[in-house]
């Protein structure tokens, strides 16, 4: 899945037995392209991942090759999970 990603954001929760620890990854995906007449243009999503893809992005804003799969998540309803990404190269 090809996206334009606009920034990547390093953050931690702390609970009362752990630290976790991930990013979160803004991007946009020109084919999302809303024309409702509710919306015009394309609306911005977010993704978190693991913290070890943080240095893969490289340069910002670019375009990057995401790799995404399904997981079960909580009540039964699928989450996409970020398993790797590769700069799109011009």
């Amino acid at each position: 899945m090809e996206v334009t990603v606009l920034a990547v954001q390093k953050w931690t929760i702390k609970n009362e037995t752990e630290n976790l620890q991930g990013i979160t990854i803004h991007f946009f995906d020109i084919a999302d392209n809303e024309t409702s007449p509710d919306c015009i243009g394309v609306l911005p999503a977010k993704i978190t991942a693991d913290q070890k893809l943080f240095d893969k992005f490289t340069t910002l804003p670019a375009k990057y090759n995401f790799n995404i799969r399904l997981k079960r998540g909580a009540a039964g309803k699928s989450k996409p999970v970020l398993l790797d990404v590769t700069k799109v190269e011009k």
